[in-house]
Parts: C-alpha cells; sequence; structure tokens
C-alpha cells in the first residue's frame, strides 16, 4: 500500500515540477506575425540533414524578459525526417521557463494541428555531468509521430526569463548563418 501512494505522490510532484517550467498557452499579446507564405525554389545540393527552413521569427519582448520563438522547417529525405521527429527547447531552469504555443504540421497543402497530442517531457541534460558541474539545464522534449518526406513542421514557443548575472541589460545572440530558402 505504502508503495503505491509513494508513486502516486511522486507523480504528482513531478507534474507539478514539469509545469513550472513549461506550459501550454497561447501566443502572447505582443506578438503580430506576417503569414505570407513566400515561395522560393531550393537547390538540393545546398540542403543539409534533409531539411530546411521555409521561416524563422524571433521576438524579443524587453518588459516581460521574453523571446516568442517560431520556425517552419520543409522535410525532403529521411535524414529530415530523423531529425525533425524530436523537438528540444533547452532552457536553465534557475531563471527560464518555456510557453509553447503550437505544432501544426502541413502536409499535401492541408494543416494538421498537433498540439493537443504534444507530450512536453522535461529531461536533464547537463553537459557537464562528468566533471561534476551541474548548471541547471534542462531540455524540453517531444517525439513527433508519423512525420513525412515533404512534410512542413510549424513550431512557437515563448521562452521566459534572462540570466540575472545581466541585472536588465539586454543582451542579444543573432544567427547570421541561419539560411532560410
Amino acid at each position: 500500500m505504502f508503495k503505491y501512494i509513494f508513486i502516486l505522490v511522486l507523480t504528482l510532484l513531478t507534474k507539478n515540477i514539469h509545469s513550472q517550467y513549461v506550459e501550454i498557452a497561447n501566443a502572447p499579446e505582443w506578438v503580430t506575425l506576417n503569414n505570407k507564405n513566400i515561395e522560393s525554389s531550393v537547390d538540393k545540393y545546398n540542403i543539409q540533414n534533409g531539411y530546411y527552413y521555409t521561416k524563422f521569427d524571433q521576438i524579443h519582448h524587453t518588459e516581460t524578459n521574453s523571446y516568442f520563438i517560431r520556425y517552419k522547417t520543409k522535410v525532403v529525405n529521411s535524414a529530415g525526417i530523423d531529425y525533425l521527429s524530436q523537438i528540444n527547447i533547452e532552457i536553465d531552469t534557475t531563471y527560464q521557463s518555456v510557453k509553447f504555443h503550437y505544432l501544426n504540421i502541413y502536409r499535401n497543402n492541408e494543416l494538421i494541428e498537433r498540439t493537443k497530442e504534444l507530450d512536453l517531457k522535461l529531461i536533464n541534460s547537463e553537459d557537464d555531468l562528468s566533471k561534476n558541474i551541474f548548471n541547471g539545464t534542462m531540455t524540453i522534449n517531444a517525439i513527433l509521430n508519423d512525420i513525412r518526406k515533404n512534410d512542413e513542421i510549424e513550431i512557437a514557443y515563448t521562452l521566459i526569463g534572462s540570466n540575472p548575472i545581466y541585472e536588465n541589460q539586454i543582451h542579444e545572440v543573432m544567427y547570421l548563418a541561419l539560411q532560410i530558402m
């Protein structure tokens, strides 16, 4: 009997710990997106890892210390299926949390909403664990089922919180080499 009570308490505790770092919610009111589809031709020799980005948005809201991120990728072969069949969002649990907004799959010009099916898991991803260095890094992970060649996968989430060492100073990382095709 004690064993079952312990498992129940542990399960409830895990859900509460999980929910303090990640939740599914609508996009913030301050987000305004351009949803136009821009057609472009892609040279098959420039595609790496079996997929390419068709959209990428990152909006920093300084008042709330939040980053809205949306990207859309197109799967072109089995390597892309393997890579894009998982969502991984890395956070530092000492000061960050995530609000996941949506996961959409576009297949043959039809929208398939997958947000409700998501099983988000919080995984310990301490990179320096072998050196006995613990930094609080976790990965929010979800496995995506039924991803196919030519699918377009659109993901949107908001990363909330910034490192307190910066004392509310704004710092930005910009990816200059990200190629949108």
